[in-house]
């Protein structure tokens, strides 16, 4: 039995009110969407089509921060991103003023944009360019490029350039349908950081990539929160264990991924 497996449920229509667009047609276009999807789920059990590559963008305030979403992917953005990212996830972790955070797959800046609003000093990385788009919106949104640095590349095993896939709602270089595209990709080592409080890797499958590429980098990180597939979690976790790592907490997001927080061992 996995330590404190968790199941997070779906956000209430409560949640979904407290996120305030920027203007009264945002408005309008918003509650039009809930109400759609609501009729779709709840009548048809039909979910909205989740697409990547939609740019055209709504500005919603969120937990008194501001987040630019996809119109077209609007629920989605919404639900995955502000309300149900992994809240229980959330509370394992504090962000603090001064801490040093990195944020692997960044996305649109879900983990990115809370930390650096507590003052946490974030290196972030979406190699996706259209995500990478949203989330440089974002972090210049909430005034945070004094204290967040993003950039869009990949984070592996080598100095390289690698082939992703943009499928729906993920970009993976494990799943081999959608959009192919070529992004260059780096080494956590090859940044040569003094000090890591809190690691986060979320790359779809190539968790186990991302880890190979950081020997020393693990050496000066307390904590890691990291996204595990059944196929790689026997492998990352004898890593990280090698390392001198303790796996602390699991929240199993699908039957057979989930979330899991190391601590270095005392």
């Amino acid at each position: 039995m996995r330590i404190e497996e968790l199941k997070p449920k779906p956000p209430s229509l409560r949640e979904y009110l407290n996120v305030k667009p920027s203007n009264f047609p945002s408005r309008l276009f918003l509650y039009y969407t809930y109400l759609k999807t609501y009729i779709n789920l709840r009548y048809f059990n039909r979910f909205p089509k989740i697409n990547e590559e939609y740019t055209k963008l709504l500005k919603v305030e969120y937990e008194d921060m501001y987040w630019y979403v996809r119109k077209e992917n609007l629920i989605h953005d919404i639900w995955m991103i502000l309300l149900h990212n992994e809240p229980e996830v959330r509370k394992w972790i504090s962000f603090e003023k001064g801490m040093i955070f990195v944020d692997i797959g960044a996305y649109i800046g879900s983990y990115t944009i809370r930390a650096g609003k507590r003052g946490a000093n974030v290196i972030a990385f979406e190699p996706n360019p259209i995500s990478f788009k949203i989330l440089e919106l974002n972090v210049k949104e909430n005034g945070l490029t004094n204290n967040v640095k993003f950039f869009n590349k990949a984070v592996w095993s080598a100095i390289c350039k690698i082939e992703l896939f943009a499928n729906n709602d993920m970009t993976s270089a494990y799943e081999s349908k959608g959009n192919k595209i070529v992004v260059d990709a780096i080494t956590l080592d090859s940044l040569n950081l003094k000090k890591v409080n809190l690691l986060k890797v979320d790359v779809e499958g190539g968790e186990l990539e991302v880890l190979k590429g950081a020997t020393n980098t693990l050496d000066i990180t307390d904590k890691i929160l990291i996204e595990v597939r059944e196929e790689f979690e026997k492998d990352i976790n004898s890593l990280l264990r090698a390392n001198g790592f303790r796996l602390v907490k699991v929240d199993m997001t699908y039957d057979n991924i989930g979330n899991f927080l190391y601590e270095r061992a005392s």
